[in-house]
């Protein structure tokens, strides 16, 4: 369940403007059919989900309103932070990993804020409640 690049289930996005990031995360997630990431609250691919991703996207991850919006960067100074590792199925809610820093494991951050603004790396299946971490 480790994010792997050599499988195509994952993908590195370091581009440095935002707004590309966020439609180079959508096109990757709209891709072969979709791989379920970069998802708005009702399921539609959205770039704003994904806007100034900077890290490591898997499928699966970063779904609901916001979710991964400036993932890798510095909550407080705008930099680029820790990129982000979002492995499957992770960062889901509204604002889940929005400026979070680091590793995520697979089936965690899930939930309303669950780990907005968090800079330390965060196991499988934690923080699965709104505003856990």
């Amino acid at each position: 369940r480790n994010c792997d690049l050599s499988t195509d289930d994952c993908v590195e996005i370091t581009t440095e403007d935002a707004i590309e990031a966020g439609d180079e995360a959508v096109a990757w997630c709209s891709d072969g059919g979709g791989r379920g990431c970069c998802l708005d609250e009702i399921g539609a691919v959205d770039a704003d989900v994904c806007e100034g991703f900077y890290g490591t996207l898997c499928r699966g991850a970063c779904v609901g309103r916001n979710a991964c919006s400036y993932a890798g960067t510095d909550y407080i100074t705008g930099d680029r932070g820790k990129p982000i590792v979002a492995s499957p199925d992770s960062c889901h809610g509204l604002l889940a990993c929005e400026s979070k820093q680091g590793q995520v494991g697979a089936g965690s951050c899930i939930g309303r804020f669950a780990c907005s603004g968090s800079t330390g790396n965060v196991g499988e299946d934690s923080c699965t409640k709104d505003e856990s971490c």
